[in-house]
């Protein structure tokens, strides 16, 4: 009944943003215009961006690479690029979240998500970086060893919670009931 409920909700959602009445060139009345701003190009799969409080911007790319950028003005000045070791790109896996310490401005500390050979394992490892003025360095800590990485459905999403900790969610792999499964870290978030 819980699921009937859900989509029903949905169903009305999606009806209520839809209802509006179409004007001459399509758009609907009412509705904000949306334009498209490119700030950075040649980039290789973007994955995810963290804003800094003054102003600098990262980028994780799939591949492996974190970007920093002096800010997130379009085609604003890259001031350093880092390899994260070991990782292992394929499908939905790779260097993946990416996220700020709420101290990052003292601290300068960053976190990333990545699968990797771990061990000749396939693994998603939260790892810690930090920021100078124009560098990325590893602190040499892997904040924690991860589950099983996979092609499909491996999403590492890392963003601090108001009770500062660092919140993680990581992907099922493809498999529904590994979500399911409370003694397992896949398919769902976890401090």
């Amino acid at each position: 009944m819980r699921d009937v409920a859900r989509v029903l909700f949905c169903v009305a959602l999606l009806g209520a943003c839809t209802s509006g009445h179409a004007s001459g060139d399509g758009r609907t009345e009412g509705a904000p215009e949306l334009t498209d701003t490119v700030i950075q190009s040649g980039l290789s799969v973007p994955w995810d961006v963290a804003l800094a409080p003054d102003g600098r911007m990262f980028v994780t790319e799939r591949m492996g690479d974190i970007l920093m950028f002096e800010s997130a003005q379009p085609n604003a000045k890259r001031v350093a690029t880092t390899k994260v070791p070991d990782v292992h790109a394929m499908g939905e896996a790779g260097l993946m979240g990416v996220t700020l310490d709420p101290s990052f401005g003292t601290n300068g500390l960053l976190y990333v998500c990545a699968s990797r050979l771990d061990g000749g394992e396939w693994r998603n490892d939260v790892l810690r970086y930090k920021a100078g003025a124009d560098s990325i360095t590893f602190d040499g800590d892997v904040i924690r060893g991860g589950p099983q990485a996979a092609a499909i459905h491996d999403g590492c999403r890392l963003r601090f919670g108001p009770d500062a900790k660092l919140w993680v969610t990581m992907g099922e792999n493809g498999n529904g009931r590994l979500a399911q499964d409370p003694r397992r870290s896949t398919g769902r978030s976890s401090a």
